[in-house]
């Protein structure tokens, strides 16, 4: 139990390490200071907003994109060398990698909204190779809308933050991601819009209770 605790305060460390070395990595709140009750009622008004104009498919779809994500974020987090300036690159065997990590309020804001993000981007663009070459555009907005939301009710983005040349908006997105995302946008072509909507579409003929028209 006693290495366990050290094993996770040594994580932790390695986590916050570039952060704590060099204050100028620290992003300002570029929100005013609003009491935290006010703050999660209005949170929680948004993520209904989002959640009203969706059904049980759309959100088993953002659930299920919201596991991905965490799961390929803890993966891929474990090879990447931190910078001194903060940015991060893939590298499998430095010795400056941070360690796997994921957190839970990046899954609850994908929660709240992928259900609505992807739903509606599928829908707004029918052609599946302009989805794909768009698709770095496609994260960066949802970067901002859920960046943003974490730095009003936290006063910083406890979820991911960017550093570089490349990053801006207070580090919510970041241009050095770019191949990454047209990767994600792949991905979201061949088994989002190839398999797992036509899968969720077709529940309303095996279960009549999820039918929109009853």
């Amino acid at each position: 139990l006693h290495y366990q605790k050290r094993h996770r305060r040594k994580k932790m460390a390695l986590k916050e390490e570039s952060v704590r070395v060099n204050p100028k990595l620290l992003y300002p709140n570029p929100f005013p200071a609003v009491l935290p009750p006010v703050k999660w009622m209005i949170c929680l008004a948004l993520i209904s907003c989002c959640l009203y104009y969706n059904n049980f498919k759309s959100f088993t779809r953002g659930l299920i994109a919201s596991l991905m994500h965490a799961i390929l974020e803890y993966w891929s987090t474990g090879y990447q060398a931190v910078h001194p300036d903060g940015s991060t690159s893939w590298s499998w065997s430095s010795p400056n990698r941070a360690p796997h990590h994921t957190t839970w309020e990046q899954f609850f804001v994908n929660l709240a909204f992928l259900p609505f993000f992807l739903d509606g981007y599928a829908q707004l663009i029918d052609n599946e190779y302009l989805r794909i070459l768009l698709f770095p555009l496609h994260v960066w907005s949802i970067e901002l809308v859920e960046g943003y939301l974490l730095y009003f009710l936290y006063g910083r983005n406890p979820a991911w933050i960017y550093h570089g040349k490349l990053a801006f908006f207070h580090g919510n997105i970041t241009l050095a991601k770019t191949l990454e995302w047209w990767g994600y946008g792949l991905m979201f072509e061949l088994l989002f819009v190839g398999w797992l909507f036509p899968t969720t579409e077709s529940w309303e003929e095996k279960f009549w209770y999820l039918r929109e028209d009853l």
